[in-house]
């Protein structure tokens, strides 16, 4: 299962059809900064990968690398010369949505993530030699793919927590079987 749905993601393969000489120029510049040989290539395993985080945890991210460094005032889809690089993979089980203090997600008064008047949505827990470091995103910078939600649900459902689940249940269910003591039964 998780590898088949991503793979039927990008088994089709895609057609980019630019509009004009400077799209295609874009667009072009783009690709191969995924990779200089075979930016195509690239671009599916990314993908690919970013579909398979999704199908066993319910999310999948990746993070805009841009050229410059921007600071939360900038707009990063205007500033002159600052261009997307690359896309950075994020382990799923690291990002959260940016939370209050009392773990409530944080949104705007628009219904926006992230605090009022900031574009801060994420926050990207990790562990490095067993001392905790985070680091909070603009949620400008992050492309997130989930396939199944809830409602109105802004997180992804793993494909494989229902499977998780029912077996976690079972080995539960034979372990107090095997705990109960023997009874036996004399047939007179």
């Amino acid at each position: 299962l998780t590898k088949m749905i991503p793979a039927l993601v990008v088994a089709r393969g895609f057609k980019i059809i630019p509009q004009n000489k400077e799209q295609y120029d874009v667009v072009k510049k783009f690709l191969f900064s995924l990779h200089k040989a075979d930016p195509i290539t690239a671009l599916l395993v990314g993908t690919r990968e970013l579909a398979e985080d999704a199908v066993w945890s319910g999310n999948g991210w990746w993070e805009r690398i841009y050229s410059k460094k921007w600071t939360w005032e900038d707009d990063p889809y205007n500033v002159k010369g600052n261009e997307i690089v690359g896309l950075k993979k994020i382990h799923p089980l690291t990002l959260d949505y940016k939370r209050k203090p009392n773990g409530e997600i944080e949104i705007d008064a628009d219904g926006e993530f992230g605090p009022e008047g900031e574009f801060l949505g994420y926050t990207q827990t990790l562990t490095l030699l067993h001392n905790w470091q985070k680091r909070d995103i603009d949620k400008r910078r992050i492309c997130h793919l989930k396939f199944k939600s809830i409602g109105d649900e802004p997180w992804g459902i793993s494909d494989l927590e229902s499977v998780y689940k029912t077996r976690h249940r079972g080995a539960n269910i034979e372990d107090g079987i095997a705990d109960k003591p023997a009874q036996h039964i004399y047939i007179l």
